[in-house]
């Protein structure tokens, strides 16, 4: 198994958009009774958090996106990973508008090798789907997201 020699944590800001969710995002947050918290916002939640307190207890697809820059001074051994430490949903992994790889929920880490997709400034991508069966449950994480280097 490879090991990881670097790990750097996407905590936030990660902007969303509802793609399928009980209304647009900017009436949900309407209609929210703590609308001063962190986690709410009209595009923002910052990573990880529980479904519960960055959305509430609703069911839809997210498409969560942040911005990183491609580590510097990789080596041809060297390969980057997105790795979601837990997936609460259905998740599809995409760099750069290209689709890298579907994840199903787990509570164990998932890792998606993102190296070939890399260019120098990057945009990843997380299209979250919830089905809202355990959305009460605030232990219920979207995933803590990292990049990690990997020696092969």
């Amino acid at each position: 198994m490879p090991e990881c020699v670097h790990r750097m944590n996407l905590k936030g800001p990660w902007f969303y958009e509802w793609l399928d969710g009980p209304e647009p995002a900017s009436a949900f947050l309407d209609r929210c009774a703590d609308r001063e918290s962190p986690q709410m916002s009209t595009s923002r939640v910052r990573m990880p958090a529980s479904w519960f307190d960055a959305f509430g207890a609703v069911a839809g697809t997210v498409l969560l996106k942040r911005r990183f820059g491609r580590p510097s001074n990789l080596e041809s051994h060297e390969r980057v990973h997105v790795t979601l430490d837990c997936v609460v949903g259905e998740a599809e992994v995409a760099v750069n508008g290209c689709l890298v790889d579907s994840l199903s929920p787990s509570e164990k880490p998932q890792s998606v090798d993102v190296t070939d997709r890399l260019d120098a400034s990057n945009e990843l991508s997380i299209r979250l789907t919830f089905d809202g069966r355990e959305a009460t449950d605030s232990a219920q994480p979207l995933a803590s997201v990292a990049i990690e280097i990997f020696q092969t």
